[in-house]
């Protein structure tokens, strides 16, 4: 069901947010009509209680209209060479070859591009967007070993293939890539 009301809009290679936030928004608007109507009618019936509490809830749907509005002003696009993630008015521009870490995070995957270090990771929203080439060549990196480390925690899994394919799997893209999750099983047998 997630996957159905998360599904992006795509218009010329540019994803947008799907359905889920314009039903959302579009009810609240309603709601908030309805809260200005009641407090018209408490202020020309004198109804003081009611024009407060109506007048109160209507600022707050309002706040809320205008906070969704700026939080999903957001836009997704991918080629084969990069990716171009909106923000409201600001645009970052991703080559895939300058990605040098990536990190999982809940419903996001997070990268490091080395020209834009100094800005952190750059995070991109997989419940809101459907990355496919992203994915892919992430998921290719890693297993040509790109994302090799050191560190303690990573012990067992160095170079992360099975992370990458434990998240992957577990956010609904595992068809994407289905080679190397047999790779990955052929390698804890």
């Amino acid at each position: 069901m997630s996957n159905k009301v998360h599904k992006p809009r795509i218009k010329d290679g540019v994803q947008t947010p799907g359905k889920a936030t314009s039903v959302i928004r579009i009810l609240l608007i309603a709601m908030d009509a309805v809260f200005i109507f009641m407090m018209v009618l408490g202020i020309v019936g004198k109804i003081k209680d009611l024009s407060l509490v109506a007048g109160g809830l209507a600022i707050f749907t309002t706040a809320i209209i205008f906070l969704l509005k700026h939080l999903y002003n957001t836009s997704y696009q991918e080629d084969d060479e990069s990716l171009i993630i909106r923000n409201g008015k600001k645009e970052v521009k991703v080559y895939y070859d300058d990605i040098i870490n990536w990190k999982p995070t809940y419903n996001e995957i997070s990268v490091l591009d080395k020209t834009k270090e100094d800005e952190g990771y750059i995070r991109i929203n997989i419940a809101f967007f459907k990355p496919i080439v992203l994915i892919r060549r992430l998921t290719d990196m890693t297993f040509e070993g790109k994302f090799h480390t050191s560190d303690q925690k990573y012990f067992e899994d160095p170079y992360r293939k099975r992370e990458i394919v434990a998240y992957l799997v577990n956010n609904h893209y595992g068809y994407l890539i289905k080679d190397y999750i047999d790779q990955v099983e052929k390698e804890t047998i």
